[in-house]
């Protein structure tokens, strides 16, 4: 899966940030957690999640209960408690 979608690199390439972009897709995307991932992961009592709309619309909403309350059924997979 990509780290941006096609609004995300429409913005990128209008605001002169696409080599950037491109650099932090470089150092830190990866299809699955590692052993640093899950640790941190695992240390947290909230987290905020992002998210985009196709059309780059974005949404950041608070997640948080004790910590160890994110799931990780899977490598490559998060999970936590509906509210």
């Amino acid at each position: 899966m990509p780290m941006y979608q096609s609004g995300s690199r429409e913005w990128q390439a209008r605001f002169v940030s696409t080599a950037l972009a491109d650099r932090l897709v470089e150092r830190l995307h990866r299809a699955q957690l590692n052993d640093h991932d899950r640790a941190f992961i695992a240390s947290l009592d909230y987290f905020f999640l992002a998210t985009a709309t196709p059309d780059g619309l974005p949404d950041c909403s608070f997640k948080g209960e004790a910590p160890g309350f994110v799931l990780r059924p899977a490598a490559d997979l998060l999970g936590w408690p509906a509210p």
